[in-house]
């Protein structure tokens, strides 16, 4: 996972580039400066910083003797970024499940969507985590830790620990969920402002 592209936000003229590629084809710098309705330099501004983000590809074009040229299409992440709001379909498969009328099923599934986004979310502060200190890192790839019981290493620990919830509240930012990492006696405190997933809160039993 690239994370820069999750927690940068697009302009809106790129994301205008963005949604004209949805569609598969390489396109060229003319064929988009058609479609937008811009200048071929404000496009060709546009495509430098969606190839710096990842979210785009160029791809050379030989035809006869004559220059190369390039067209340019969407990279996966590129994919994602421009893809429809999946606001609806997320908000039908909750009611979907919330309708369950065994109770213990209910939960079950629940209780495994929770815990594959704490994965995922915990894989990207572990994955920061290496990247920033890759000579430390133990055996199972989690940021470092020590058993030995001295005071520096239950410091250690704490830092450790407040480095990773920091690298997840980033990236819950980034997906709009507010959330802070603060120091109230010996740990790090997590405060977590609001859901950012105001179509499902709006009925109290639900929350």
């Amino acid at each position: 996972m690239t994370s820069h592209t999750h927690t940068e936000d697009l302009r809106s003229v790129d994301r205008e580039l963005l949604s004209a590629m949805r569609f598969g084809r390489c396109m060229s710098v003319g064929e988009l400066t058609e479609q937008l309705g811009v200048t071929a330099t404000a496009v060709r501004q546009r495509i430098d910083r969606l190839l710096e983000k990842g979210l785009i590809e160029r791809e050379k074009v030989v035809s006869g003797r004559g220059r190369p040229t390039y067209c340019y299409h969407l990279t996966h992440a590129g994919n994602q970024r421009a893809g429809a709001d999946p606001a609806d379909l997320v908000d039908a498969l909750w009611s979907e499940v919330i309708s369950i009328e065994d109770s213990a099923l209910r939960e079950q599934i629940l209780a495994a969507v929770a815990k594959r986004l704490g994965r995922q979310l915990a894989q990207e502060a572990v994955d920061c985590c290496t990247q920033d200190q890759p000579k430390r890192t133990n055996s199972v790839g989690s940021c470092p830790t020590n058993a030995s019981g001295s005071d520096q290493d239950s410091h250690q620990n704490v830092e450790s620990l407040q480095q990773r919830l920091e690298q997840l509240s980033q990236s819950m930012v980034s997906r709009k969920i507010p959330m802070e990492v603060s120091i109230e006696g010996e740990l790090p405190v997590v405060d977590m402002g609001s859901c950012h997933l105001t179509t499902l809160t709006d009925l109290s039993e639900d929350r």
